[in-house]
C-alpha cells in the first residue's frame, strides 16, 4: 500500500491552501469492501487523509465483489478494480454508485457479464474491461459518447452492437473474442477518429486476417481489406501480426517498409498512458 500527492506538498505555512489531490494504491490487501472505512482500516492510513482528496484509487488484486461504498469518493478521476471478483457495476444501493467524476476505469480480470451502470458516468473516457465474461455491448450505447479508449479483449463478445455511438473512439481492442462476421468491422470504418484497432484472436474470414492499425486507415483501405483483401499501395502506416495472404504482405507493394510501431507497448498493446495499469 502506498499513497502520494501527485501535485506536491503545499508550501509550508500555507495551512489555508487547499489540499492537493492524492493517489492511493492499496493492492493485494485482502479488501472485500471498497468503502472508505474498509480501505482506511486495511491500509493503515493517516487520520488527515480524506476520501474527498482522492483523485486516483487502485484496489487491484483484492477481493471486492461489488461497488458498495465507492460513492464516497466524490472527486475520483481514476479507479482501478483489476483482479477482483466484481460481477456487476450497477449500484445495488446509492452508496454503490460509481463517482460521476470518473474519467478512467479499469475493471479487467473480474467476472462481469454486463456493463450496466456506466450510463451514470458522463465523463468516462477510458475503460478497460478486458478478461471478463461480457457477451453483449448494448450497455455502452448510452454511455460511450465520450469514450476514447476501450479495451474489451478476452471476453465472449459476438457482435459490436453498441459501439456505433462512440464517435470519439480512438483506440479499440476487441482481440480474443468471438466475433465472426466482417460486417461488424464495416461499422468501425465510420469512426473517423479511430487510430488503433486490435482484432487478433477473432476467427474472422480468412481474407480479413489479423490486423493491427497504428494510424487511421482511409475508408478505401477498409473497403479493400474487407471486400477482397487487397490493400491500396499508398497505405504505408500499417503493421500486420499475421499476413492476410502470401501476396498481401510485401514491402514492394509500398516501396518502403512500414514504420516501426510507436506509442503503444509491445507487451499489452494498449495506449501508453494505460500501460501501467
Amino acid at each position: 500500500m502506498s499513497f502520494s500527492n501527485i501535485i506536491g506538498d503545499p508550501l509550508e505555512g500555507s495551512s489555508q491552501e487547499p489540499k492537493p489531490p492524492i493517489s492511493l494504491v492499496c493492492r493485494r490487501n485482502g479488501i472485500q469492501d471498497a468503502s472508505w472505512a474498509s480501505v482506511y482500516t486495511r491500509c493503515n492510513l493517516q487520520a488527515s487523509v480524506n476520501p474527498h482528496d482522492l483523485c486516483l484509487l487502485d484496489l487491484s488484486g483484492n477481493k471486492v465483489e461489488n461497488t458498495d461504498g465507492v460513492a464516497s469518493y466524490v472527486c475520483l478521476l481514476t479507479l482501478c478494480f483489476a483482479h477482483n471478483q466484481l460481477t456487476s457495476l450497477a449500484p445495488q444501493t446509492p452508496r454503490g454508485a460509481l463517482p460521476t467524476s470518473l474519467t478512467r476505469l479499469n475493471v479487467s480480470y473480474n467476472k462481469l457479464k454486463h456493463l450496466k451502470g456506466l450510463d451514470l458516468l458522463p465523463n468516462l473516457h477510458h475503460l478497460d474491461a478486458s478478461h471478463n465474461c461480457l457477451t453483449l455491448l448494448q450497455d455502452l450505447s448510452s454511455s460511450g459518447s465520450r469514450m476514447q479508449t476501450l479495451c474489451l479483449s478476452s471476453n465472449r463478445i459476438k457482435c459490436l452492437d453498441g459501439i456505433q455511438a462512440m464517435e470519439k473512439l480512438e483506440w479499440l481492442d476487441i482481440s480474443n473474442n468471438r466475433i465472426r462476421s466482417e460486417m461488424d468491422l464495416r461499422q468501425l470504418s465510420l469512426h473517423n477518429k479511430l487510430h488503433g484497432l486490435r482484432i487478433q484472436g477473432c476467427r474472422l474470414p480468412r481474407h480479413v486476417g489479423n490486423v493491427e492499425y497504428r494510424v487511421p486507415p482511409p475508408l478505401a483501405t477498409w473497403q479493400g481489406l474487407l471486400n477482397t483483401g487487397a490493400l491500396p499501395s499508398h497505405v504505408v502506416h500499417k503493421e500486420y501480426r499475421v499476413p492476410l495472404s502470401p501476396a498481401t504482405w510485401q514491402y514492394a507493394a509500398n516501396r518502403v517498409p512500414p514504420p516501426p510501431a510507436t506509442g503503444y507497448t509491445r507487451n499489452t498493446g494498449v495506449p501508453a498512458p494505460l500501460a501501467t495499469w
